[in-house]
């Protein structure tokens, strides 16, 4: 580009002045903080030492001092790192505010605290902080677990009878029929059809009838029918569809069969083919029972198209209905084997704290009522106090005011473990002085040895004991080496001597 100046122009090109702005941000602790730390250091066990220590090396009359890892700094305590950072050391009574520091905005994780407290030292701070983010009561509220659904599977238990005990559900969505049924019959009709269906089967009346709770069978008018035909309706927990699988599974199994059914017929309703379906649903082998429920029923393999050719006559129904009865339980700890395999055992006490599992997004559950914010960004969990056990797998809880309408007995499936109260330190054993060692501040007693093994390999191989400390739950049990239990020999004696004692009792 040319400089020449232009008629009527100015002479030289107008270049602005270059200008460098270099920026600095500079934290300072305010005096109010330094005093609080300065008060909470007389107290600290740990750091007082520390400080008493420094003050007497700085007495002494040695003029060559020796090299030390901590300084004081304006009555701080900071710790020398390796690259010549200074940390500052907080005490015990103010290391909350550290981690609400660290933690508290946007309630993240371990690492990305963990990095926000670079400059703080605090004794044991990885350990005191994980505890200190397992128990906040905001993360467990939106928290996303990613643990084995609790509960363990409960299998129901029938006499070898047909029709003592039926599992019932409905199916709904269907498009209305011709002759214009659909799901949307009241509980009055639902109770007159299964009753005439019933008669119309000469099946008689059941003794025990399984079903969710779906509002069509909480009504008087179900509850009065049942009462009359002296028969017991069970139900099962809110929204826990696991309770009465083979009602789910059967509902699956039907809606494939009218799925094909009208693919072939689709001039006629679906409502034409229920008939077909039940016929060829029952008289299909089972694979839990290996027979099919005809069989079972009325001690034959009804006439069916594809087995005209044969048939297969038993010498005593109740021989088979026996041998079906005992498959059924052998299926059912087998399906109890695989259910437990993929669940997570939990139980909680009267008057226990837990957290309550909300709905998110479309699915069904506890739905928090609020209106002015979407379901998928609302809080997932809320806290709840245990009343008492209803059952293996469900609880009866004092509902939130937040959920005063909803139904209080909630499958364990829902629930999470939650903070007790007074419980804010319950991972850190209680401190105990033992004149043994007056110069170990952080001791803790342990109650007992529960256990013992192996780990490593050659030279590398270690001994660890499970040891339960005084003072915290068994959720608190924790293994260590063998050389980590100086001073608690006498609890590892009586271990190996009760070990010892029963070995000798299985072997007389």
């Amino acid at each position: 580009m040319s400089d020449l100046a232009l008629p009527g122009a100015a002479s030289t090109w107008d270049v602005p002045d270059e200008a460098y702005a270099f920026l600095t941000s500079y934290v300072q602790l305010s005096d109010d903080f330094k005093q609080r730390v300065r008060t909470a250091y007389k107290e600290d066990p740990k750091w007082s030492l520390v400080l008493n220590e420094l003050q007497r090396v700085t007495q002494d009359p040695d003029p060559i001092k020796p090299r030390l890892p901590y300084e004081t700094d304006d009555g701080l305590l900071y710790s020398t790192q390796a690259d010549g950072d200074r940390w500052l050391c907080i005490p015990e009574a103010i290391k909350d505010d550290i981690f609400e520091m660290a933690h508290g905005d946007g309630h993240l994780g371990f690492h990305r605290a963990w990095q926000k407290m670079r400059g703080f030292v605090i004794h044991k701070g990885a350990k005191k902080l994980r505890v200190y983010i397992d128990q906040c009561d905001e993360c467990k509220k939106n928290a996303v677990h990613r643990h084995k659904p609790y509960g363990s599977l409960q299998p129901i238990l029938a006499p070898p009878i047909p029709f003592h005990t039926l599992t019932i559900d409905f199916v709904t969505g269907l498009p209305r029929t011709k002759k214009g049924f659909d799901a949307t019959w009241s509980g009055e009709e639902w109770a007159i059809a299964v009753l005439r269906d019933l008669q119309k089967g000469d099946w008689g009346i059941p003794v025990v009838w399984i079903s969710d709770r779906d509002k069509r069978f909480v009504q008087g008018f179900w509850k009065g029918i049942f009462t009359a035909l002296r028969t017991k309706l069970l139900y099962t927990a809110a929204y826990n569809p696991q309770a009465d699988g083979q009602s789910e599974r059967s509902n699956q199994t039907g809606e494939i069969w009218l799925r094909h059914w009208q693919n072939i017929h689709q001039e006629a309703d679906w409502d034409e083919g229920l008939a077909p379906m039940q016929a060829s649903l029952n008289a299909s082998v089972n694979v839990s029972t290996g027979d099919s429920p005809h069989k079972l029923m009325f001690g034959v393999d009804l006439r069916m198209p594809w087995n005209l050719l044969r048939q297969a006559f038993v010498g005593s129904p109740q021989a088979s209905r026996q041998d079906a009865d005992e498959c059924a339980k052998y299926a059912a700890m087998v399906m109890k084997k695989q259910y437990d395999s993929r669940h997570k055992p939990i139980f909680f006490q009267k008057n226990d704290f837990v957290y309550l599992r909300l709905a998110q997004g479309t699915e069904p559950g506890y739905v928090w009522p609020s209106r002015n914010i979407t379901r998928k960004l609302t809080q997932r969990h809320i806290k709840c106090r245990v009343i008492e056990r209803v059952g293996r797998l469900a609880y009866r809880l004092q509902m939130p005011p937040e959920l005063a309408g909803a139904h209080p007995v909630v499958s364990l499936q829902h629930l999470e473990r939650a903070p007790q109260e007074g419980d804010l330190s319950s991972a850190e054993p209680p401190s105990t002085f033992d004149p043994r060692f007056p110069e170990d501040t952080d001791r803790a007693d342990v109650d007992a040895v529960l256990d013992m093994r192996h780990r490593g390999r050659g030279r590398g191989r270690r001994k660890q004991y499970l040891v339960r400390w005084s003072g915290v739950g068994n959720e608190h049990l924790e293994w260590l080496d063998e050389d980590n239990l100086v001073g608690a020999e006498e609890k590892v004696l009586e271990y190996l001597q009760d070990v010892l004692r029963h070995t000798q009792e299985s072997t007389d």
